[in-house]
């Protein structure tokens, strides 16, 4: 999946295949952009039924259905928060932490998270939703 604003900050999320064989925790692929810098890490941070809620919170954001402004997950690596939305955009953050924050920010900030902020339309979480979907599905198709 992939948010990205005018501003250029960027951040893409992708499945990257199972950590194991037990079919549950995912390695994730990230690469983010931001005014001070750009990096990318893959780790396993994710559950398939963490990705699942991911996909449907984006949905409910997208649809203006929001439950739960705040979607966090087991490890520390990722964690969305909803800011606000009007007709045309969605205002969110998605904080880096472990091994998803930049490198400048892991050796100033030893724990913490780095914010990357996007403003989007409710089409681009809708596709961004969508794309995510795509990939758990290949996934599943595939097995371990």
């Amino acid at each position: 999946m992939i948010l990205s604003d005018k501003t250029g900050a960027r951040l893409l999320l992708q499945i990257d295949g199972y950590y194991n064989d037990d079919g549950d925790w995912l390695r994730i692929h990230m690469e983010a952009t931001t005014p001070r810098g750009a990096w990318e890490a893959t780790d396993s941070c994710l559950t398939m039924m963490e990705a699942e809620q991911l996909i449907k919170w984006l949905r409910e954001i997208a649809d203006d259905k929001v439950l739960d402004s705040t979607l966090s997950f087991t490890e520390g690596h990722l964690e969305f928060k909803f800011w606000r939305r009007t007709e045309d955009v969605i205002q969110l953050s998605v904080y880096l932490g472990m091994e998803f924050s930049p490198p400048w920010f892991a050796e100033d900030h030893r724990t913490g998270q780095f914010p990357v902020d996007v403003s989007v339309s409710p089409s681009d979480v809708s596709n961004a939703a969508d794309q995510l979907e795509d990939e758990r599905n290949k996934l599943q198709t595939r097995g371990a």
